[in-house]
């Protein structure tokens, strides 16, 4: 079988810190929280020169502040200090920096953040809940089949299907199997996840990993085997990130044993069919997998496409209300104009009537998008 790994990969990676927030962290964040609550919107904040957003929301699991870092971090939970409990945050980490730094740096990354806020850590203050690694794949004719999926009796399976005119009359662009936080593995077209989620960056990835331009209408096949904290828990005695990190290859590749990809045998018994040739080669992968990344991409130049990705978003969502405005006004083609200068004079009037307000919200504006893409 032919086929063409154009990228692997960490793409999640979730920890939990044995750490709280200094009070004086804590305060800057109560306050922050007060105003996303009060405005609606996620609000800047800038500690030790480290800017990022804090929503008005929480999380699950008895953590008050939701923290995001940027396209490039991670998204932080933090709890209000509870000494009784001494594992104050879990983060977790998000795939673009992960593909282009790895598991290694974005680790360090994730300690020198929590030092700078003046959290106090040690040797054994970072454990692992959930890792999933994941290969893009060119596959030439691959069509997937759930029935090739072979797993434990008590897995759960679960396909997910789109319906297209085809000479099959219907292409599978998906399976799923297990749950978390146990054991999973995913198989999709990625392809068209991330034209969907609109993660272009994905096709800057895999050109530059393979040192040539790969096209939007070439079909990339997903591979991603998850395990959940569950699954590490009775895996490894230890969970903590020194005595685990360079082991969650072998942790990934029982994975793999659990729940494998078969080529059609002549055994009835479907679970004596033979590994496929791609799943054999992932497994095997797998036990040596780098925990650095592997992506040369320049991170301005990421950040820079994203920013001018949202900003067109924006501008198309202006141009649409814009439009609705002047439909109920009943506004044509030939009076379109005036109602564009109508429109600036009372966009005008109504700067001048709340500057103040609009200036403060426009500042508050301008720190979120330099939090985000800065």
């Amino acid at each position: 079988m032919n086929y063409e790994i154009v990228h692997a990969g960490f793409d999640g990676l979730d920890l939990s810190y044995r750490t709280l927030l200094p009070s004086e962290a804590l305060e800057r964040f109560k306050s922050a929280k007060a105003e996303a609550i009060a405005s609606n919107s996620s609000v800047a904040l800038c500690v030790s020169d480290q800017e990022f957003t804090i929503s008005g929301s929480g999380a699950s699991g008895g953590y008050q502040f939701t923290v995001d870092t940027g396209p490039l971090g991670a998204i932080w939970f933090f709890k209000d200090g509870v000494r009784s409990d001494p594992w104050g945050c879990r983060v977790s980490i998000k795939s673009l920096p992960l593909a282009l730094f790895g598991a290694a740096e974005m680790k360090q990354r994730c300690d020198e953040f929590l030092r700078r806020l003046g959290c106090q850590l040690n040797t054994t203050a970072c454990r692992v809940s959930r890792v999933d690694y994941a290969f893009d794949i060119i596959i030439p004719d691959f069509e997937l089949n759930p029935d090739l999926i072979v797993c434990h009796s008590k897995s759960t399976k679960t396909d997910y299907r789109e319906m297209e005119t085809n000479r099959a009359g219907e292409t599978i662009t998906g399976v799923r199997v297990g749950r978390m936080p146990g054991i999973q593995l995913g198989i999709y077209d990625k392809r068209r996840d991330a034209i969907a989620k609109k993660k272009s960056y994905w096709w800057d990835i895999w050109s530059q990993n393979t040192g040539y331009k790969i096209g939007t209408d070439t079909v990339i096949w997903r591979f991603e085997v998850r395990a959940g904290r569950k699954a590490i828990d009775s895996y490894f005695n230890n969970t903590t990130w020194e005595m685990i990190g360079n082991a969650l290859g072998n942790l990934l590749a029982n994975v793999c044993n659990r729940i494998r990809m078969v080529s059609p045998g002549s055994d009835t018994n479907r679970s004596r069919w033979p590994d496929n040739p791609i799943w054999s080669d992932i497994r095997n992968r797998l036990r040596t997998m780098p925990m650095d990344g592997s992506c040369a991409l320049d991170q301005a130049e990421i950040l820079n496409k994203l920013a001018k990705e949202r900003r067109e978003q924006l501008f198309n969502q202006l141009l649409g209300l814009e439009m609705s405005v002047a439909a109920s006004m009943g506004h044509t083609e030939k009076t379109y104009d005036s109602f564009l200068a109508y429109l600036a004079m009372l966009r005008s009037q109504r700067i001048k009537s709340c500057r103040e307000e609009f200036l403060a919200k426009l500042e508050a504006k301008r720190a979120l998008w330099l939090a985000r893409f800065s």
